[in-house]
């Protein structure tokens, strides 16, 4: 294989990738604001659910918001009854985030292929 197919190839890869990171952020987008979120708050929600519960510092520490920027976001999200806020029995200082997958699924029902 040339030097130049080899840079084709790698110029081709770039290109594609580009293309399906950017179709793959508009789709999330477009998803986001049919149930009424943001697209960051979308992918955070998936996190969420992915991770299953957890604490606000975890969350933090997992997508590299500031604890103000997880509380804005718990604040959104539990406000549309996707997530919920426990605290913890043995310091109730610490708050836990809990995902309400069910709601979570009915409001992305229309999206998921059966």
């Amino acid at each position: 294989m040339t030097d130049r197919t080899k840079e084709q190839q790698a110029q081709n890869f770039r290109s594609l990738s580009r293309k399906y990171s950017d179709t793959s952020i508009l789709m999330h987008e477009a998803i986001a604001r049919e149930i009424g979120l943001s697209g960051t708050d979308h992918k955070y929600l998936g996190f969420i659910i992915q991770n299953g519960e957890m604490t606000a510092g975890e969350l933090s520490r997992l997508t590299g918001l500031t604890t103000g920027a997880v509380t804005g976001l718990v604040d959104r999200l539990e406000k549309k009854k996707l997530v919920k806020r426990k605290f913890d029995s043995e310091d109730r200082r610490k708050v836990i985030i809990v995902p309400n997958t069910k709601n979570t699924l009915k409001l992305l029902n229309p999206f998921l292929i059966n």
